[in-house]
């Protein structure tokens, strides 16, 4: 999305929900947990489209231990989404749109997908090019070169010592956690207590915890999953795993705004 007004993000959106109403095939570029989500949405909202999900390796979201690709295969195969892995995606230069308006889609491998719709799920670009801006202490660079994140402290001040009042949380910040809500609200904390610390005249030492990656992740409209990796260091060696039936169409967004003081009383409200 390029915009950064409300009235625009909207009316990208509703276009957007459209092409995806309209569209019979659908290829879904990335294994990840977006990539897995719009999939398993996608086909139990739409059952009679025909879904593909397009994944360059052999196991689905590969961050995790291997027994959630056999979790999220076996819901695959329930709904009838189609998996190709080991193969990627050229999404850029060699689509072409024919003259019925189908884009083929070259794989890699050799070969193509003829479908209406691609949808790119293949993970993150980091926001951080501002911070080049900024002129390190040395010749250590701010942002982590192999990722683009910012390089930070335990503390989630800049690594660099240039800079001891500017703290980075959440996904753009290089701490070796993974990238989700759950941990990036606990580095939100985190920023905040050594903040007021050093408003207060002390010094910041509040650190973050990287724990074993987990996710709460939704398999359709309304099965979902909380999974763990086992924590290896407390000698653990299987994941933990919750399987769930109790999801609603909107992901419970209306906790979302009781938590930031606001009373829903007809879900339509927040609807675009």
């Amino acid at each position: 999305m390029q915009h950064d007004d409300k009235s625009s993000s909207v009316g990208y959106l509703k276009t957007y929900q459209e092409t995806v109403i309209k569209a019979s095939s659908i290829v879904i570029v990335g294994g990840g947990a977006v990539g897995v989500q719009m999939a398993t949405d996608l086909k139990e909202s739409y059952p009679d489209k025909e879904i593909t999900l397009v994944h360059s390796r052999d196991h689905l979201m590969p961050l995790y231990h291997n027994k959630l690709d056999e979790i999220v295969k076996s819901r695959f195969d329930e709904l009838g989404v189609k998996l190709i892995t080991g193969t990627r995606a050229v999404v850029h230069s060699a689509n072409l749109v024919r003259d019925d308006g189908k884009i083929a889609l070259k794989l890699t491998d050799g070969h193509e997908l003829i479908t209406d719709l691609v949808i790119p799920a293949t993970g993150q670009t980091p926001n951080s090019g501002f911070v080049q801006t900024l002129e390190p202490s040395d010749d250590a660079p701010l942002l982590n070169p192999a990722n683009g994140f910012i390089k930070v402290r335990p503390t989630l001040q800049f690594k660099d010592s240039a800079y001891p009042n500017l703290f980075t949380a959440g996904d753009i910040a290089d701490t070796g956690a993974h990238k989700a809500a759950r941990p990036g609200a606990a580095q939100a904390q985190v920023v905040a207590r050594n903040i007021i610390a050093m408003i207060e005249g002390r010094e910041p030492v509040e650190k973050i915890s990287v724990s074993p990656p987990g996710i709460h992740l939704s398999l359709g409209l309304t099965k979902n999953m909380v999974f763990r990796n086992p924590n290896v260091a407390a000698g653990e060696t299987e994941p933990t795993v919750i399987m769930r039936n109790d999801g609603k169409e909107d992901m419970n967004i209306d906790s979302v705004w009781e938590r930031r003081g606001i009373k829903v009383a007809d879900p339509k409200e927040y609807h675009l």
